[in-house]
């Protein structure tokens, strides 16, 4: 497998068959021509790519604009629901939410990373396993793509 292969399939917790798999993987490729994303071509192969990303994970990803409503559909994806949001802590930022999340779904041995999308203003997370997670960093990285542990987002 090569680095987009194998971070899509890490994204997707290895749930794709080989041929969606190698479907999806030429989706992001193949961004600059998916008549869906032309307007984006001018903002740069790394911004093509992240949209295209997006696009092709969008039935895995969990998006929301608002915190309490991502908190719920994060839930809807996992075999066991979360505990209910803390819709009573007034002090309840999104990083505190983050953190106070990390340590529930950790126990699981799972990871809620974000895919900023810097096109539209909502919050964009994807479960993965946690053990996959330094794989997951390094590789987008090196694709230039953003992917990041929901405790330290940087484009939050």
């Amino acid at each position: 497998m090569d680095k987009l292969e194998t971070l899509i399939d890490l994204l997707t917790r290895g749930g794709l068959e080989h041929a969606e798999l190698a479907r999806r993987v030429s989706g992001v490729r193949e961004a600059d021509k998916d008549a869906e994303l032309a307007w984006l071509r001018d903002e740069g192969q790394p911004r093509l790519m992240q949209a295209a990303l997006l696009l092709c994970l969008k039935d895995v990803l969990r998006t929301s604009v608002q915190l309490d409503v991502l908190h719920e559909r994060i839930s809807d994806g996992l075999d066991e629901p979360l505990p209910p949001f803390p819709s009573d802590r007034r002090d309840f930022w999104s990083d505190d939410y983050f953190e106070w999340l990390d340590e529930i779904v950790a126990a699981r041995g799972l990871e809620v990373m974000m895919l900023p999308d810097s096109f539209e203003d909502r919050l964009v997370a994807v479960v993965v396993r946690r053990a996959d997670t330094q794989r997951i960093l390094v590789l987008a990285d090196a694709l230039k793509l953003i992917v990041e542990k929901s405790t330290q987002r940087r484009y939050a």
